[in-house]
């Protein structure tokens, strides 16, 4: 048998850490941001750790619809995405 490889995406929790922590920054509660997702918040704001590219994705856009425009959040992270 061979090894098993994983073809999904992936990214670090530096990124939703620092999602979460932003939105903090703002005065946001960010349980809705985690609410209903596959890891608990800790995991997610624990930068060793990793997740789906699609968690990511679910993250951001909450955030994006908590703390504004879709383009005040693309300014945020840095450009485009």
């Amino acid at each position: 048998m061979g090894t098993v490889v994983s073809l999904e995406k992936e990214v670090s929790c530096r990124v939703t850490n620092s999602v979460i922590k932003y939105v903090e920054s703002l005065g946001y509660n960010t349980d809705c941001l985690v609410e209903g997702l596959p890891y608990p918040k800790e995991y997610l704001a624990d930068p060793f750790n990793w997740v789906t590219w699609d968690v990511r994705e679910t993250m951001c856009q909450r955030a994006a619809n908590l703390v504004g425009t879709e383009e005040d959040w693309q300014d945020t992270l840095g450009g485009e995405q």
